[in-house]
């Protein structure tokens, strides 16, 4: 256990995250590349900020949009930073594309393009 952290600052579980990343389909909820196994759960509020380790609080982003989300830095400010809300929002929208196979179907849809150019 990390120094400072209370039992409550736990990482996400295997079930949570074997849940979203089934919801996104292994999408970063982002940047929308296709991760397989590059691709992790973020805490919306940070873990830091007593946010907790469940569905709720996750979203599944591939490795550069994790750092990105990660790195703002407030007194040094460049960009805009993510907002919770909009973490939330991002990751809804693109768990209501793969809920109605829209994703997968421009997945597939891509790659046979890809072969018949071949």
């Amino acid at each position: 256990m990390k120094v400072g952290y209370t039992t409550q600052h736990m990482p996400f579980s295997p079930a949570v995250k074997a849940r979203i990343f089934v919801r996104c389909a292994r999408i970063c909820c982002l940047c929308f590349k296709q991760c397989g196994t590059r691709i992790e759960a973020a805490h919306i509020v940070a873990e830091a900020d007593d946010g907790p380790s469940d569905d709720e609080n996750a979203i599944p982003l591939c490795f550069d949009c994790h750092e990105e989300i990660g790195s703002y830095n407030p007194r040094h400010p460049k960009g805009n930073k993510f907002t919770a809300v909009e973490l939330v929002q991002r990751r809804d929208a693109l768990y209501q594309l793969v809920e109605k196979g829209v994703i997968q179907a421009q997945i597939v849809a891509h790659r046979l393009g890809v072969i018949q150019q071949s």
